[in-house]
């Protein structure tokens, strides 16, 4: 809630580039990634939902692409990403990114054809959000690993105390 409440009134008034600084993408694609589906789909819904109401925009359906992308980010971190390595949680994030401006390229397309005079969604460059949710994940994920000790990697026998190898 909050996150979609700092997007939808303070990221997008923020000068430049440092409108990228969003929270509620990044937020949703670590409950996607670490946390579980329903977590994920909860904020997507919630914060979509804030978004839709208060952003100044009215072609984003941010409630659907948050949904579809906290989906696809879930499904792709208990299938292809299953490491959870520092490299998966940022590869995680810049597909939750990109994903999420396909279907704002889709939505916005689809609504321009159906209603001509559709306020677009004012998104900042690609590269300076793309840099943003990589630095997010990581500082997560560092978090994660330091304060869970989820993501350490598992000791052999060897290194366990047992003794070395004959």
């Amino acid at each position: 809630f909050i996150a979609g409440i700092f997007d939808a009134t303070v990221a997008v008034w923020l000068p430049g580039e440092l409108s990228a600084l969003r929270l509620a993408l990044p937020f949703l694609t670590v409950l996607a990634a670490f946390s579980s589906l329903e977590r994920a789909v909860t904020a997507a819904f919630v914060s979509g939902v804030v978004l839709d109401a208060l952003a100044p925009s009215s072609a984003g359906v941010v409630t659907i692409r948050y949904i579809l992308v906290a989906l696809a980010v879930s499904s792709l971190s208990q299938t292809l990403f299953t490491n959870r390595s520092l490299l998966g949680a940022q590869a995680l994030g810049l597909f939750a990114l990109a994903f999420d401006r396909a279907l704002l390229f889709i939505f916005s397309f689809a609504a321009r054809r159906i209603v001509p005079d559709v306020i677009p969604e004012i998104r900042p460059s690609l590269w300076v959000e793309a840099v943003w949710i990589a630095v997010v994940m990581a500082i997560v994920f560092v978090l994660f690993a330091a304060f869970t000790r989820r993501f350490l990697p598992p000791l052999s026998r060897t290194l366990a105390g047992r003794g070395r190898p004959d």
